[in-house]
C-alpha cells in the first residue's frame, strides 16, 4: 500500500541520517553468505535431464550468484557514503568474476578487493604457527625433541623423506602431505590434524609402520577431500563418475594415448549402464578428464623447461 511504502521510505531517510553522522571508525565483517544460498544451487552432474523435477525447477545458480554480487555493490555503496565505516566480506570467485556484467563500478570495486591465494611458502608458514599453538594446547600430539623445528616437533624428524609406491624417489614427508591437498589451508589443517590424533608411538618416523599409518592417514583424508571438492563444484560442471572412471584408469601417470583409450572405456562403460546413448550426452560427459582438468584434479608432468608429457 501507499502509506507502507512510505514509512519505508520515510525510515530509510532516518536511517541516512543517523549513517551519514557517524564519526568514529567501524568495520564491520561478513562472511559465509554464499554458504546460506547453497541449497538454491544446480546440479549438474547427473547425466539424466532433471530439468522437468519441481524441486530442480527452484533451483539456480543465478541466485547464489546474485546474492554475493548485492553484497559487494552494497560494501561499496556504504563505504563510499561514510568513510567512516569499513564493510570487508567475503565471496566465492564464482561469483566475482560475474560482477563485470552486473555493475559499472567494476573497476572500482576491484581496486578495493584483494584476491586470497597461497604459495608454498604461505602454507608452510601457516603450518609452523599451528604446530607453535599445539605446543600449550595439545603437546600430546607432538614429538618431544630438542633441537627441532615445527617439522621434526610434528613428524618426528626434520628431514624425514616418504618413499613414492610406485618409482624409486623419496620426497620431503611435508612436501609430500601438502601434494594431497588442493592447497587450500584448511586442506593441511585437516590432513594434520588427523595424523596429530594418532598417537606419536603409532607414528614414528623410525618404523616402517609408523610412515605407513602416515600414509594410511594421508590417504583416506586426500580421498575425503576429493569428494568433498566434487560436491562443490556439482553446481558448475558436469563431473564424471567419479567410481566409473578411476576403474578405467590403470596408472597414475598417463600418456596422451592412456587418456584417450581411459576416455573410450568409461564412455563405453556409462553407455552400458545408461539409457541414454553417449551420442546424445552432453559434449563434458564424453571428455571426463578435461573437467578434471577444469577443478584442479589433474595436471601435466613438466620434464624440463617447455616440454611436456
Amino acid at each position: 500500500s501507499y502509506s507502507s511504502r512510505r514509512k519505508a521510505l520515510d525510515g530509510m531517510n532516518k536511517l541516512s541520517i543517523l549513517f551519514s553522522a557517524i564519526q568514529s571508525q567501524i568495520a564491520l565483517f561478513i562472511d559465509n553468505v554464499d554458504e546460506y544460498f547453497l541449497p538454491v544451487l544446480e546440479d549438474r552432474s547427473e547425466t539424466t535431464d532433471l530439468g522437468n523435477g519441481d524441486e530442480y525447477q527452484r533451483k539456480s545458480n543465478d541466485i547464489w550468484v546474485n546474492a554475493q554480487l548485492a553484497l559487494i555493490v552494497a560494501a561499496f555503496q556504504l563505504h563510499r557514503g561514510n568513510h567512516h565505516v569499513r564493510v570487508y566480506c567475503t565471496v566465492r570467485k564464482e561469483a566475482f568474476s560475474k560482477l563485470h556484467d552486473h555493475s559499472a563500478e567494476y573497476g572500482q570495486i576491484a581496486g578495493c578487493t584483494v584476491e586470497i591465494s597461497y604459495t608454498k611458502k604461505d602454507l608452510r608458514i601457516i603450518f609452523d604457527k599451528n604446530v607453535d599453538i599445539m605446543r600449550f594446547a595439545n603437546p600430546d600430539g607432538l614429538f618431544h625433541r630438542p633441537g627441532v623445528q615445527q617439522t621434526g616437533l610434528f613428524f618426528g624428524s626434520e628431514g624425514k623423506v616418504m618413499k613414492h609406491r610406485f618409482v624409486t624417489e623419496s620426497e620431503d614427508i611435508f612436501e609430500y602431505v601438502l601434494r594431497h591437498t588442493f592447497y587450500r589451508p584448511r586442506d593441511i589443517m585437516r590432513i594434520c590434524g588427523e595424523i596429530a590424533a594418532v598417537p606419536t608411538e603409532e607414528r614414528s618416523p623410525e618404523t616402517v609402520a609408523g610412515l605407513e599409518k602416515i600414509r594410511e592417514v594421508v590417504d583416506i583424508q586426500s580421498s575425503q577431500l576429493v569428494r568433498q571438492v566434487f560436491s562443490e563444484m556439482k553446481p558448475f560442471f558436469r563431473l564424471p563418475y567419479l567410481e566409473e572412471l578411476t576403474a578405467c584408469i590403470t596408472t597414475n601417470a598417463l600418456t596422451k594415448g592412456d587418456l584417450e583409450n581411459s576416455r573410450h572405456a568409461y564412455v563405453g562403460s556409462m553407455e552400458k549402464k545408461s539409457a541414454v546413448p553417449s551420442t546424445e550426452w552432453h559434449l563434458d560427459y564424453r571428455h571426463p578428464f578435461c573437467i578434471l582438468y577444469q577443478i584442479g584434479m589433474l595436471g601435466w608432468i613438466q620434464v624440463s623447461q617447455g616440454v611436456n608429457i
